[in-house]
């Protein structure tokens, strides 16, 4: 990083240069300070900048702004198929095809979906999951959950990949319901088993309210509770989300409705993560009162 800035400094007008630099702080992470090198390279000629971009913009979630500039790289090579820059960008364009297809939305759960990496999370007594080919239905009086356990669905998720998730969810009339999204790392910690050691949350509380909380390190509470600001009228979909902002130093935003709200916060347990956390869409209540709500949308946004 430190030469590419005694390039620009020595070069500010040249579009390679500027290409170089974004590429390193892409390399480094920074999928949102890499934009403006990057497109002062664009403007200056280098088409092929488009391409790291693109990665960036994918990264962020911005899905349709990355396959725009995979269709840029396209233009500015049409005619040479055999550059490797235009080969990786078709076969960067059909895998980010191919997970919006298979693999990032799961808008029509059924049994099927259900089978292919989600559990349901339910035990005598909860409430339970019910799929109808459409939306999950989480309904039932509430009893004692296991530890660790919401109802509702989870999977596992590859955090070497992962830039965002997010879950549509309402919270139906006459229930006294928490309905959310939660991103969990677990380890092992002595003698107590396998333990939350990072943990992330934003669920629309029994008022209507939008709340988040956030764990680190086993027991640091950085957050617990914190208002958002929305409040949800019941019945209403909101669509709730959690998104990676910086994949070197653990930096994470909550999303309402695709809108960055709250503080960004950093993680140590999550730095440099590259292992599996559990991805988790829950609905619970008090012991004895009934939760009801309904998910019609789960995105799983990662690297192709």
């Amino acid at each position: 990083m430190r030469y590419a800035r005694e390039a620009e400094r020595l070069e500010p007008a040249d579009p390679v240069v500027a290409w170089e630099l974004g590429l390193t702080q892409l390399a480094a992470g920074d999928v949102r300070g890499c934009v403006a090198p990057l497109e002062r390279a664009v403007g200056g000629g280098a088409r092929g900048a488009h391409a790291a971009l693109a990665v960036a913009a994918y990264r962020r979630g911005e899905v349709t702004a990355a396959r725009h500039h995979l269709d840029e790289v396209a233009k500015a090579l049409a005619g040479r198929s055999e550059d490797p820059l235009a080969r990786w960008s078709v076969a960067t364009a059909a895998a980010i095809d191919e997970n919006l297809a298979r693999r990032q939305w799961v808008d029509r759960f059924g049994r099927s979906s259900l089978q292919r990496g989600w559990t349901e999370h339910a035990w005598d007594g909860s409430p339970v999951v019910r799929s109808e080919g459409g939306p999950v239905i989480v309904t039932g009086l509430m009893e004692r959950p296991r530890e660790n356990e919401r109802p509702g669905l989870s999977r596992a998720v590859d955090g070497r990949g992962f830039h965002a998730a997010q879950a549509e969810l309402a919270v139906q009339a006459g229930a006294e319901t928490r309905a959310g999204l939660s991103l969990t790392f677990s380890q092992a910690k002595g003698a107590q088993g396998r333990q939350p050691k990072a943990r992330l949350s934003v669920w629309i509380d029994v008022d209507g309210r939008v709340r988040l909380s956030v764990l680190d390190n086993f027991d640091t509470v950085l957050h617990e509770g914190l208002e958002l600001g929305p409040v949800v009228e019941a019945g209403v979909p909101l669509r709730l989300g959690i998104e990676r902002s910086d994949a070197l130093n653990g930096r994470f935003v909550f999303t309402v409705d695709g809108r960055r709200t709250g503080p960004e916060v950093e993680l140590k347990a999550l730095r440099d993560f590259r292992n599996v956390f559990e991805l988790a869409v829950f609905a619970e209540a008090a012991p004895g009162r009934r939760a009801d709500a309904v998910i019609s949308l789960v995105r799983i946004v990662q690297a192709p």
